[in-house]
């Protein structure tokens, strides 16, 4: 049979049996609502309240007895990767609250076994009343507590061998910033490689030593469990721990842990009044408060008479070995249907089932049990179930290259829409390699991160790289004042009095029918002045002086552009005039840089325009007759902010005749930009191309041929009428 047909097959029986549909138990959901953090998932929530029960659970080693015959500890590896300030901490040591009444139980169990043993040395020592406390107070040692934090690996081994003779307690090891801690390497990696060799049956080998007195123990059957805790920005903004994690993690712990990545934070809620606020928040911690005391006299129930079969094997259903032998072929069956780029996530698929019969086991403790039941088994799943996409979401940032780690790192440090990160950093974080020019990988890493990320520009200084986001708005600001008289006169108005108002695109048409000076910029105190300009534009203006088209031709060249376009001071002369063209977003950039701006977007609409300073004013004359399109698209700054902020100096160079005549031999791929032209750029596109076919030495006859060529090769040619009075006219005047 097919595998996807028996991944169906096995999928319906499971669903027909409820298996994915399972509730979890009532104490799961309890040790939930004892974390008051309204700011953190529900995911982040459930694998703290889990890890913390399976741990309790854990403690009174009564361990599964398989099919096999193997002894298996309930035990667990937790992992919890979200935002830094998220409330990690906080909301294990709220969680661990809950069973506090029951640690009390387990470590006065754990008292009375070491008085026990204390009696029995002794009595073997010969002391006349060995029950006596003055007697076994020598002999007596108390146990350590059960939350360590061993300084050294052979500490945590020894305190696992203290933990394993006394029949009752287990390991446990916790990090609360897990990425930090893998760059030091040392102590965390040696407790990985411990809990992946202890995991399945809680089996420590003896390790032989020539010192014996440093000598351990071997360990058999006792759980171990852990709870890595860490923020996503420590593990995939630095390549350095990035590739720590994948090794250690893909190697050691992906079958064996539960995963839960929750990068972003639920949003604070609002309310209408502050009184109202207080009063949700006060009834929040009064739910979590509740649900902790009732967890807790639950806990105590269950230790209370848990601690009495310590040591004592589960029973496993054959329900439950069924079902486990069906889970187990449906989560390989499914692990070849995902995607080979992840292949952590299709590990963690892959061993689902061994992981969730743990759970199961403790589940039926939970319940007071002795044998794990089919609904324990199913409740298990339930849990695995619930968190198997998050390492998939999490492998698909860890799998990115670099350049795009490097735009998500960039984004996260953005503030006002700006961030700068420096060489050092770049070098640290592993963006720069440490050795080597770095210019050029700086350089690279621009080019690489333009190319991926629109939402901004990327430029390069001397020794960082930095960021800017472009801010799409509707808001567009401009600064006038009434003038008369001749071009000189109203030159002479113009150095201050200017007013600034915001206002919409549409509306700059009325600007233009009037008597006025104008500017894109805002001006300090209405004073004219490359000193005075406040902020940036949101459009430009284009100031035509000697132009090959009319005015209505290139009205129709940017039909697909919003615009507005009006003669200049010869309100009889139709080849000079000015255009406002609407940005997609406030451009904000040097002078020097402004011009060559102006430049890009002259040159990519075929436009001859003046490159003129920020600082310049236009003038608007009343009557005129301005010709509109404001329903179609505002020009794409992004492009050209990237030409104009290029560190780089790369003169055009015009070809050779021989390379000229080469170009103009494979006109498709010459001007394969006008042929391909999108929809609404076809007319822009055949008068670049004509300028270019011009500048390669093609005559006018040709230039008019290819034209046609161009035109007629599009799904809707260029109606004849239009193209002879907007395309063909102009190339003609270029005979004069």
């Amino acid at each position: 049979m097919e595998k996807n047909k028996m991944l169906e097959l096995l999928k319906k029986d499971l669903e027909e049996n409820n298996v994915f549909s399972g509730e979890l138990p009532p104490i799961v959901r309890k040790v939930v609502d004892s974390i008051n953090a309204p700011q953190i998932p529900y995911r982040f929530k459930l694998t703290i309240a889990v890890s913390e029960l399976i741990l309790f659970v854990s403690h009174l080693r009564r361990n599964i007895l398989h099919w096999n015959g193997s002894s298996i500890p309930i035990n667990a590896i937790s992992f919890v990767i979200a935002g830094s300030g998220s409330g990690k901490d906080s909301s294990v040591s709220a969680a661990r609250r809950c069973f506090s009444e029951g640690y009390k139980i387990i470590d006065a169990k754990r008292k009375t076994i070491a008085i026990q043993n204390a009696i029995k040395d002794a009595l073997l020592a010969g002391k006349s009343d060995p029950e006596d406390y003055n007697s076994y107070k020598e002999f007596y040692i108390a146990p350590n507590p059960l939350f360590v934090a061993p300084s050294t690996s052979e500490g945590f081994i020894q305190h696992l061998n203290d933990l394993d003779s006394a029949g009752i307690g287990a390991g446990y090891t916790q990090s609360g910033e897990f990425g930090a801690e893998l760059v030091s390497g040392g102590l965390i990696i040696d407790n990985i490689k411990l809990l992946a060799e202890m995991y399945d049956e809680g089996i420590k080998e003896v390790k032989v030593l020539k010192a014996r007195e440093n000598q351990s123990k071997e360990i058999k059957g006792l759980p171990v469990s852990a709870l890595y805790m860490g923020s996503q920005d420590n593990i995939l903004y630095d390549e350095s721990v990035k590739k720590i994690f994948k090794r250690e993690f893909s190697t050691k712990l992906a079958r064996r842990a539960f995963f839960t990545f929750t990068p972003k934070m639920e949003p604070p809620k609002e309310y209408k009044s502050v009184a109202e606020m207080i009063e949700a928040e006060e009834r929040d911690e009064d739910r979590a408060t509740k649900a902790r005391l009732e967890v807790q006299s639950i806990i105590k129930n269950i230790a209370t008479e848990a601690v009495k079969g310590a040591g004592q094997p589960l029973i496993v259903s054959e329900e439950v070995r069924s079902l486990f032998i069906k889970y187990k072929r449906y989560n390989e069956e499914f692990s070849n249907t995902m995607n080979p780029q992840y292949p952590i996530s299709k590990i963690v698929r892959i061993h689902m089932q061994w992981k969730a019969f743990k759970v199961a086991g403790a589940f039926a403790i939970l319940r007071g049990s002795n044998t794990i039941e089919i609904n324990d088994y199913i409740s298990a799943i339930s849990y695995c179930e619930s968190l198997s996409g998050d390492m998939e979401t999490f492998e698909a940032e860890l799998v990115k290259e670099p350049y795009e780690i490097f735009v998500d790192f960039i984004r996260s440090i953005t503030i006002d829409g700006k961030a700068c990160i420096g060489l050092h950093k770049l070098r640290k974080l592993g963006y720069i390699p440490t050795t080597g020019t770095p210019s050029t990988k700086m350089k690279e890493l621009v080019h690489l991160a333009s190319s991926y990320d629109k939402s901004g520009l990327y430029t390069m200084t001397e020794d960082s790289i930095c960021y800017e986001a472009i801010i799409p708005t509707d808001i567009i600001g401009t600064s006038y004042k009434p003038v008369t008289g001749t071009k000189e006169q109203r030159t002479l108005q113009c150095a201050d009095g200017f007013e600034f108002y915001e206002t919409k695109f549409d509306e700059l048409a009325l600007m233009l029918q009037e008597d006025l000076a104008y500017s894109p910029f805002r001006f300090k105190n209405g004073k004219r002045g490359k000193d005075n300009i406040i902020g940036g534009c949101k459009w430009i203006c284009l100031d035509v002086d000697d132009s090959n088209i009319t005015d209505e031709e290139c009205h129709f060249i940017l039909q697909d552009i919003n615009h507005h376009i009006a003669r200049t001071s010869d309100v009889d002369n139709p080849f000079k005039f000015r255009i406002l063209l609407e940005l997609d977003a406030i451009v904000d950039i040097p002078d020097i840089q402004w011009r060559q701006f102006i430049r890009s977007i002259s040159e990519s609409l075929s436009i001859k325009a003046d490159l003129l300073p920020k600082s310049q004013i236009y003038f608007s004359y009343s009557g005129r007759k301005v010709l509109s399109v404001i329903d179609q698209h505002p020009i794409a700054v992004r492009e050209h902010l990237m030409l104009a902020t290029s560190t780089e100096d790369k003169p055009q160079t015009k070809p050779t005749p021989q390379q000229a005549k080469i170009m103009l031999d494979n006109p498709f791929s010459t001007f394969s930009y006008a042929f391909e032209a999108n929809k609404g750029e076809g007319s822009r596109s055949l008068i670049r191309a004509a300028y270019h076919a011009r500048d390669l030495g093609m005559q006018i006859d040709d230039i008019i041929d290819l034209m046609y060529d161009i035109s007629n090769y599009w799904d809707e040619p260029l109606d004849e009428n239009r193209m002879e009075k907007t395309i063909i006219s102009q190339i003609k005047r270029w005979e004069d």
